[in-house]
Formats: structure tokens, C-alpha cells, sequence
């Protein structure tokens, strides 16, 4: 398979930061669910805030590099932030590895993005959903060769750029860390998106494979063409709360890394349909 682009946004996608001050309040569900020294091996720093980086995060960019496949980052924060963020997540992630996956990893920022406001016809540059920032990836992220082998996974979609409506990978956005109290199937999938990556970058290798079309086209048919609705500014991406990509996810990941798993309150909720209501 040829190499994908993976372009991750950061926050709310693959970490969540605090104020410090706010910080033992907000992750105390996390150290009941899964202890202190989880917490400790899923906090990275960068300019004073600490980021917790969602549980699967570190063993799905492990599973991806390990396939040859690319990653990269890029969110409308600060370069400062962004910058020392990646370097302390791939020290994180990959250890003894890190000097090594670090020049690998190319990230973007604020400057990078697209500002459609500043200009007139700002509406002509506008595709489904409207952005005022744009997140480009022909020729600011990837070679424009590359396009059909490159995703942004973002959870906001109003950084889709124009002509880049297919790249888009959705995951959900949410505002806090409640795996033991949330009672909304919707609320673990910001939790515990990693475990539905995995799920979904499986379905579109074995696509790619099968069909032997490329990564967008995958990606196309599995989250736009097969909700069977028009994809317009009123789409809503039906397959981020598809529990069969969580479990699908859940068992590469704890595979590689016996930790990446998802509490027993989630599966609860899919024996019991409760992901449907």
C-alpha cells in the first residue's frame, strides 16, 4: 500500500489541555478509571499547560509508523505551543525512538492556515462547511500529488479547505473527561476516538486493498457515501459514533499495547444498543 498522509489536529483530537489550576479536577475520572501512573505516562507540557493525550493516541501513532504510513500536525495555535508539543508527545510516544521519528513529523500552525476573511470573494473559497481559517494540504502540507493519500483528522470541520472536502476524517468534539460518569455513548467517543481511528483506518486500508482505489476514495465511501444523505452544511458524520469501528479498534490496539483498551462502561453501552438512542 502506498503511504497515507495522516495530518492530525491537536487539540481536542489527540490531547485536551487544562489550566493547571483546573487540572486534578478534570482528569480525576481518568486516574479513578485507570490510576496516577496512567495519567503521568499520558501528560505532556508545553508553554506551562499540561495536555493529556487521549488513551489509544500514542499506541495508534505507533501502529501507523510502524506500517510506513506518515504523520504530521498541524492546529491554529500558536507555533511555539505546537512546536514544543511535538517534540515532548514523540518522546512520549516512542521513546528511545524519538530522535529518530522526530524530523519525521512535520507540524503546522496558525501562520500556515488558509485566512479566507482577508480576502473579498472570501465566500468563492468556502466549500461545504464554512471556515474563515482553512487547514490547505495541497502544497502547505503534502505535495498536490499527494492529495489522494492524505487525510486531516479534525474535530472541527470547518477546517475542511475547498476541493479537500473528501480528506476530512471526523471525530467528535466534546469539552471535558467523563468516562465514568458520562451517560452519552456520544461523550466516550471523545474520550476514546482513537479507538475509533483505528477501527476506520482498518475498514479503509482493507477498501484500498479490495478495491484498489485510493485513501480518499476509502474514506469517501466508508463516512459520506454510505450515510445516504446529502453531503451539504447540514451533514453529520454518522460513522464517528459506529461502535463497530470502537471494538474493531480496541482489539489492534490492545494487541500492541495490552493498556489501550476502553473501560467496561462503554461496551456496557454497546451490548445494551445504548449508542442508538
Amino acid at each position: 500500500m502506498q503511504p497515507i498522509n495522516f495530518v492530525f489536529d491537536i487539540d481536542d483530537t489527540i490531547v485536551v489541555h487544562f489550566d493547571p489550576k483546573d487540572w486534578e479536577e478534570n482528569t480525576k475520572e481518568i486516574v479513578e478509571l485507570y490510576g496516577e501512573k496512567f495519567l503521568n505516562k499520558h501528560t505532556v507540557w508545553a508553554v506551562k499547560y499540561p495536555h493529556f493525550v487521549f488513551p489509544g493516541i500514542p499506541t495508534l501513532w505507533k501502529w501507523l509508523y510502524s506500517q510506513g504510513h506518515r504523520i504530521a500536525m498541524f492546529s491554529s495555535a500558536v507555533k511555539e505551543r505546537n512546536e514544543e508539543l511535538a517534540n515532548n508527545m514523540v518522546k512520549l510516544i516512542f521513546q528511545e525512538k524519538a530522535e529518530e521519528v522526530r524530523p519525521q513529523i512535520k507540524v503546522f500552525s496558525r501562520t500556515d492556515c488558509f485566512d479566507t476573511s482577508r480576502l473579498k470573494n472570501y465566500r468563492d473559497f468556502q466549500p461545504v462547511f464554512f471556515g474563515n481559517y482553512k487547514k490547505v494540504l495541497a502544497g502547505v502540507v503534502v505535495p498536490p500529488e499527494e492529495l489522494p493519500w492524505s487525510f486531516l483528522i479534525d474535530d472541527d470541520r470547518s477546517y475542511m479547505a475547498l476541493h479537500e472536502e473528501y480528506n476530512l476524517i471526523k471525530v467528535v468534539f466534546y469539552t471535558s473527561l467523563t468516562p465514568l460518569s458520562s451517560d452519552s455513548f456520544r461523550n466516550f467517543t471523545y474520550c476514546f476516538k482513537a479507538f475509533y481511528l483505528a477501527g476506520l483506518f482498518q475498514a479503509i486500508f482493507e477498501m484500498i486493498e479490495n478495491d484498489h482505489i485510493t485513501a480518499v476514495e476509502a474514506a469517501k465511501t466508508i463516512q459520506v457515501d454510505n450515510a445516504n444523505m446529502p453531503f451539504d452544511h447540514y451533514f453529520s458524520y454518522p460513522t464517528t459514533e459506529d461502535y463497530a469501528f470502537f471494538e474493531k479498534g480496541e482489539k489492534i490496539l490492545k494487541n500492541i499495547d495490552p493498556e489501550a483498551i476502553m473501560p467496561p462502561k462503554i461496551h456496557q453501552m454497546i451490548n445494551n444498543h445504548e449508542y442508538e438512542k
